[in-house]
C-alpha cells in the first residue's frame, strides 16, 4: 500500500547568495573609503583616479548584486539589465548610485537607500567641506602643479648649451614645520646632464598660493 505514495520534494535551500548584503555593504564603505583617501592624494590626477576607481568599483559590485537579485521585484515588475545599470551608475553616478539602493529594497530588504543617500552626499560634498575646514596641502615636488611651474623657471634661467628635456622630478626632503618641500630634477641638455634643486613652500596657505624656487 505504501509503493503507490511518492516521495516528498525537498524543501528548497534558502538563496543566500541571493540575499547577501556584502555587496551592497561594501558599496556603502568604497566612497568613504574613497573620500578619506583622496584626502591624501598628492595631485589632481591623484584625487580623480580615486575618484573613478569608486564610481566603477561600487557600479560594479552593484551590477552584480542586481543579477544575483534576478530580473523582477517582489512585485513582478521588470528592472533593466545589469550591463544598463553599470553603464548608469559610471555616466550618472551621484543619481544612480542612491537610486539603485531605493530600488533594491523592492526586491529584498532591508532597505538601504537612508544610508546611500548620505554616502553620495558625502562623496559629493566630503572633499569640499574639508578644503573649508582645513588648509590645502602643499602640492608634491612632481606634482604638475609644481613641474608646470619649474620648467619654464628653468628654461629662463638656464645658462648653458640648449636644453633638451627636463625629467626626473622627485622628492628628497619635506620639512612638516617650515612648509617646505626639496626636490630635484635632471636637466638634459647638449652637453650632458645638470641636476637642479628647488624649493616649494608657502605663500599664503589658506588661499592656496605657493612658491617654487630654484636654489643656487
Amino acid at each position: 500500500m505504501f509503493e503507490d505514495l511518492e516521495p516528498e520534494a525537498p524543501l528548497p535551500v534558502p538563496n543566500v547568495v541571493r540575499n547577501s548584503l556584502a555587496l551592497p555593504i561594501i558599496s556603502l564603505i568604497l566612497p568613504v573609503v574613497g573620500v578619506v583617501v583622496g584626502q591624501f592624494a598628492q595631485s589632481f590626477e591623484a584625487s580623480l583616479g580615486i575618484s573613478l576607481a569608486v564610481v566603477v568599483g561600487t557600479a560594479i559590485l552593484m551590477s552584480v548584486d542586481a543579477g544575483m537579485l534576478g530580473p523582477r521585484d517582489r512585485d513582478a515588475v521588470d528592472r533593466g539589465s545589469p550591463a544598463m545599470l553599470f553603464v548608469g551608475m559610471c555616466l550618472m553616478w551621484i543619481v544612480v548610485y542612491p537610486y539603485v539602493f531605493y530600488r533594491r529594497a523592492y526586491f529584498v530588504g532591508p532597505s538601504l537607500f537612508a544610508p546611500a543617500l548620505i554616502v553620495a552626499l558625502l562623496f559629493l560634498g566630503g572633499p569640499i567641506l574639508v578644503g573649508i575646514v582645513s588648509p590645502p596641502g602643499l602640492p608634491a615636488c612632481d606634482s604638475q602643479e609644481v613641474t608646470n611651474i619649474l620648467d619654464p623657471l628653468i628654461r629662463e634661467n638656464y645658462k648653458g648649451p640648449p636644453i633638451l628635456s627636463i625629467g626626473g622630478y622627485r622628492e628628497v626632503g619635506n620639512d612638516e614645520v617650515a612648509q617646505r618641500r626639496e626636490g630635484r630634477c635632471v636637466v638634459r641638455t647638449a652637453g650632458g646632464e645638470v641636476v637642479v634643486r628647488y624649493i616649494v613652500h608657502w605663500l599664503d596657505r589658506a588661499n592656496g598660493m605657493f612658491e617654487v624656487r630654484i636654489l643656487e
